[in-house]
């Protein structure tokens, strides 16, 4: 129950910060270095909600850490993805505050999702012990 919780806050996070996008959008025309780079930024951020918002949520359920482990990290790269679109435009970010959010809210989720992962089992050793 504990990981549906985790799963709900994670993607209402990104819900919110995928509108933060959208209404950052809104005020930069299409056409502009700006605006370009916030339609980059809102795909990455529309693509990232539906990684939490589908396949990270089932992964929870099934209990498949690993691949939750997955991707909520590679949510976390729409972050990288929206700066990138600024640099390559050569404009001020004004998404960074919302881009530095992602980056630590999906760091997060993913350490907590992590600490769900089993320890792989010990290794056998006893075949590698001689006897005389």
């Amino acid at each position: 129950m504990a990981t549906t919780s985790a799963s709900a806050a994670t993607m209402t996070t990104t819900i919110v910060l995928l509108v933060a996008v959208l209404s950052v959008s809104a005020r930069y025309g299409g056409g502009t270095p700006e605006g370009d780079a916030l339609r980059i930024c809102s795909g990455a951020y529309f693509d990232a909600a539906n990684d939490l918002d589908i396949d990270a949520h089932d992964s929870l359920d099934s209990r498949d850490y690993v691949a939750a482990s997955r991707l909520v990290s590679g949510a976390g790269g729409a972050a990288d993805t929206c700066e990138g679109a600024f640099a390559a435009a050569k404009v001020s970010s004004v998404m960074a505050d919302v881009d530095q959010k992602m980056k630590d809210r999906c760091s997060v989720a993913r350490d907590l999702i992590n600490l769900l992962i089993p320890p792989p089992p010990p290794s056998d050793l006893s075949s590698l012990i001689l006897t005389t």
